[in-house]
């Protein structure tokens, strides 16, 4: 699509901040970047490796809060 093309469009990303695998999120973000596409970041997890628990299944989380703010800035939603 052409730049500027979703101007109204808006994802909402929950997220850790830590990438394991698939594209790179700074690159997709600049993508979406180009094409008017604004990403709002909500960071799930701690700064000291907690632990989430729910349904019978348990997973540790440790937030990097760099990737996600920068994801936000790229698209102007910081």
């Amino acid at each position: 699509m052409p730049p500027g093309t979703y101007l109204s469009a808006v994802i909402v990303l929950l997220a850790d901040g830590q990438t394991t695998t698939g594209a790179d999120p700074i690159e997709a973000a600049k993508m979406a970047a180009d094409r008017g596409v604004r990403i709002y970041t909500v960071g799930i997890g701690t700064k000291e490796d907690e632990i989430l628990r729910t349904e019978g299944w348990s997973m540790r989380v440790r937030l990097d809060e760099e990737s996600p703010r920068t994801i936000s800035f790229l698209t102007r939603c910081e």
